[in-house]
C-alpha cells in the first residue's frame, strides 16, 4: 500500500510536470478551442495510468519533492542522516546513483554495502550506515518479477538508491573527519583541522564513476591507525568466536580506548606525507617520521600546555620558518593574569627580565610611570615584549607554523623542566628538548643551508629568521594509546581528561 501511495504521488506531483512540455501544444490548442465554444468549460489534467514507464530519476525527483517531513525519510520510518541529501540529488539532476537505466542494481552497490557491513572493524556502528535496511531492500528488489519495459515497485528502487547514498556519505564523513565532533564534544579545547567536504567529494565521485575506488581508499593511511586497528581486530575475533560476554571489563575498556584513539587519528589528514613531525601531547614527545612513517630519525621530549585554558591545541600545519634569538610577544592573557598582579606589588618587576612595555602608537612606556593599581583586564591597553637573550622565555630558537590557536614551538630558558616525567607546564605552546638539532634538520639536512651560517646565528644575540624552503608537515596529536614496535599496547595518562566521555565502541557481535 505504501508503494502504491508513493506512485500516486509520482503521477500527481511530478509526472504531470514531466509531460507538460511534451503536451503543451495540445493543451494550449485544446484550451483555445474550448474558449471559442464556451468560456466556462473547465479543463482537468489527463489521468496517467502507465506510470511504470516513468524513469527511476523521475521517481526519485517526485519522492524527494513530495517528502513533507522535517527530515527526509530514506526508507520505511527511518530518517536519512544527511539533511542536504535532497539538494545533493538535485545537483546530480535527480539521476539514480546505484541503479542503472534498465533498473538494475549496479555491481559496485553490493561492494559498497559489504564495506559498510565491515565498518565495525574501524570501531564504527554498522547500523549508522543502514546495513540492515539496505539488505532488506536489496532482497525485496531481487524477489521482484522480471518484466519488460516497465519498473515493478519503483519505490523500492528509490528507497534503495537514496538510502545507500546517505549511508555512503555518512561513512565517508566518519572515516575522514571522525565520528566525534571535537567542537561540540570538547568546547574548551581547540582543534585546528581541515574538514573534508564529503558532499562535494561524493558528487565528484558520482560524476567520475569512481565511488567504489574512493570508498576503498577512505581508511586512513597511517601506521598508528593501522596498528590500533590490528589490535581491535584481536578483540573482534574473540567476540566472533565466543560472544561479547567473553570480554572482561578491562578488555571492554581497552577496546573502547582503542576505538576512541582511532577516531582522533581520523581528525588528521586522510593521507600523511612521506615525512612529517608529530607531537603526541600525553606522551610528551616529538618524533620526526620519514619513509611514509616507517622510520623515526629524531626524537625529543616536549613540554605542553597545562590542563584548563592552557591546553595545547591539536594542529595540522607546516613549519614555515625558524627564528633565532626570538622576541617574545607576551599574550594579553598572560600579561593580565600573571604579570599585572606582580607589577601592582612592584612596578620594576619586569626590568630584570628584559621585558619592555609599549602603549598607544607602539611607543615604549616606563613601567614606573603607570598607575598599575588602576589597571585591570578590561582597561589593559599595553603590549609586553621580551628582548632576545639568555632570559628570554623562548630560548634561542622558535619554530612557526600557521594555525588559528596562536601557538608555536620553541626552545626554553628553563631546561631543567625536561627532567620531569609529567611535562604539562606551558601556556599552550610546545617547548622542545632539542631545538638546535631540529633547526639543523630543517635548515641543513633538508634545505641545504650552510652549517656555518646557522652556527653564526646561534652564537649571536641578534634576532634573525630563515624561511623553510621545504615546509615541514607538523601534526600535534592527542593519543593516549599507541602500539609499540614489539606489538604491545602502551597507555599514557589522559592529562586533559578527554578520554572520559561516553563513547561506545562497535565491534563484532
Amino acid at each position: 500500500m505504501f508503494g502504491g501511495f508513493i506512485v500516486m504521488k509520482i503521477f500527481t506531483a511530478q509526472f504531470m510536470k514531466q509531460i507538460t512540455n511534451s503536451l503543451s501544444i495540445l493543451l494550449i490548442a485544446g484550451s483555445l478551442l474550448a474558449c471559442k465554444h464556451n468560456d466556462n468549460i473547465e479543463t482537468s489534467p489527463p489521468v496517467i495510468t502507465d506510470y511504470h514507464k516513468v524513469t527511476i530519476s523521475d521517481n526519485i525527483r517526485a519522492y524527494l519533492e513530495s517528502n513533507e517531513q522535517a527530515k527526509l525519510i530514506c526508507t520505511g520510518n527511518m530518517f536519512c542522516n544527511n539533511k542536504n541529501l535532497a539538494k545533493i540529488y538535485e545537483s546530480l539532476g535527480y539521476n539514480a546513483v546505484w541503479v542503472d537505466n534498465n533498473s538494475n542494481i549496479k555491481p559496485e552497490a553490493e561492494s559498497v554495502i559489504n564495506i559498510l557491513q565491515s565498518s565495525y572493524k574501524d570501531g564504527l556502528n554498522t547500523s549508522t550506515y543502514h546495513t540492515k535496511e539496505l539488505n532488506d531492500l536489496l532482497g525485496k528488489i531481487r524477489a521482484l518479477p522480471k518484466t519488460q519495459n516497465e519498473v515493478v515497485e519503483p519505490q523500492l528502487y528509490v528507497n534503495f538508491d537514496i538510502t545507500l547514498s546517505d549511508a555512503y556519505i555518512s561513512y565517508a564523513r566518519d572515516m575522514q573527519n571522525g565520528r566525534i565532533n571535537p567542537v561540540s564534544t570538547y568546547p574548551d579545547w581547540k582543534v585546528d583541522r581541515i574538514l573534508v567536504d564529503v558532499t562535494s567529494q561524493f558528487e565528484s565521485s558520482v560524476s567520475n564513476g569512481d565511488l567504489l575506488i574512493n570508498m576503498q581508499n577512505l581508511i586512513p593511511k597511517n601506521n598508528m591507525y593501522s596498528s590500533l586497528k590490528a589490535k581491535l581486530s584481536e578483540y573482534n575475533q574473540m567476540i566472533n568466536e565466543s560472544g561479547y560476554g567473553v570480554l572482561s571489563d578491562q578488555e571492554k575498556e581497552t577496546m573502547r580506548l582503542i576505538a576512541l584513539n582511532m577516531d582522533r587519528l581520523r581528525w588528521l589528514p586522510h593521507s600523511l606525507p612521506e615525512s612529517y613531525i608529530m607531537v603526541n601531547i600525553p606522551r610528551f614527545e616529538l618524533d620526526i617520521f620519514v619513509e611514509n612513517g616507517e622510520s623515526v630519525v629524531l626524537s625529543m621530549p616536549v613540554i605542553v600546555g597545562r590542563d584548563g585554558e592552557n591546553k595545547t591545541c591539536l594542529v595540522s600545519s607546516n613549519i614555515t620558518s625558524v627564528e633565532f634569538n626570538p622576541y617574545w610577544g607576551i599574550p594579553k592573557r598572560i600579561a593580565t593574569k600573571e604579570y599585572l598582579v606582580k607589577l601592582k606589588a612592584n612596578p620594576e618587576y619586569l626590568n630584570d627580565k628584559n621585558i619592555r612595555i609599549y602603549g598607544k602608537g607602539n611607543k615604549e612606556v616606563d613601567a614606573t610611570s603607570i598607575d598599575w593599581e588602576s589597571i585591570n583586564e578590561k582597561n589593559f591597553n599595553y603590549f609586553f615584549r621580551q628582548d632576545p637573550g639568555t632570559k628570554n622565555a623562548l630560548g634561542k630558537v622558535k619554530f612557526t607554523f600557521p594555525n588559528s590557536c596562536g601557538i608555536y614551538m620553541h626552545d626554553t630558558s628553563n631546561r631543567g623542566l625536561f627532567g620531569k616525567n609529567a611535562r604539562s607546564m606551558s601556556h599552550g605552546c610546545v617547548r622542545i628538548g632539542k631545538p638546535i638539532q631540529l633547526a639543523n634538520y630543517l635548515l641543513i639536512s633538508r634545505d641545504n643551508n650552510s652549517e656555518s651560517k646557522i652556527n653564526k646565528m646561534l652564537a649571536s644575540d641578534e634576532h634573525a629568521g630563515i624561511k623553510v624552503k621545504q615546509p615541514m608537515p607538523l601534526f600535534i596529536t592527542y593519543q593516549t594509546l599507541i602500539v609499540s614496535e614489539s606489538g604491545a599496547l602502551i597507555r599514557y595518562k589522559d592529562i586533559y581528561n578527554i578520554d572520559n566521555i561516553k563513547f561506545v565502541v562497535f565491534g563484532a557481535r
